[in-house]
């Protein structure tokens, strides 16, 4: 259910939508619900930063603060925040806009919630489920899921990070796109991440 909006005009609000929305209108961050509704313990499921498990990737949890309380953070590339909120505010920082009020705080919130794109909830075939472990691929774009308001929900993240080359990042998940998980497909998103 979409939030309802409260209808003001800010400065701060048109400054956040313009960095984010694409030649069509829509927004460039798929599943700002989904990302909110993630378990909390979500990475913890799949923690190992010194590789106990023998598969060759290691990937670590990042740790912010919440008002004196540690947690475990799922916001941006580089896993900087644990709520929207607070990774609003760290982008706001990095791109000279002014928040200036909570009122102005929750508006982006719902904006940016309301016009983000849904995830495309893909279960993969028995058949295609083994190539991508067989590659590798679900070793960090896991394949277990969490229900959200009585949806299942497939992230294929694990919200870890993992330095594939250019320092460590979230792994991407990889429920914006209309994907074909196929031999080809995996091959390609291989070489890639490989590179």
């Amino acid at each position: 259910m979409t939030e309802p909006l409260e209808v003001f005009a800010a400065d701060s609000v048109s400054k956040c939508l313009s960095c984010h929305l694409t030649d069509n209108g829509k927004l460039n961050i798929t599943g700002v619900k989904e990302i909110e509704g993630l378990p909390d313990t979500w990475s913890l499921l799949f923690f190992d930063p010194f590789d106990l498990n023998d598969d060759g990737i290691s990937g670590q949890i990042s740790i912010v603060n919440g008002g004196g309380t540690p947690l475990i953070a799922k916001w941006g590339s580089n896993l900087a925040a644990f709520k929207f909120e607070d990774f609003a505010d760290i982008a706001s920082e990095v791109h000279d806009i002014n928040i200036n009020s909570q009122l102005e705080m929750d508006n982006i919130r719902k904006l940016f919630k309301s016009l983000s794109p849904e995830p495309i909830h893909q279960v993969l075939e028995p058949s295609t489920s083994k190539i991508f472990v067989e590659h590798g691929c679900s070793s960090c774009h896991v394949l277990e899921s969490y229900i959200l308001e009585e949806k299942i929900v497939f992230p294929y993240s694990d919200f870890l990070l993992h330095d594939v080359g250019y320092g460590l990042k979230r792994t991407a998940p990889l429920w914006d796109k209309k994907m074909i998980f196929n031999h080809e497909f995996i091959s390609n998103f291989v070489h890639r991440e490989k590179r």
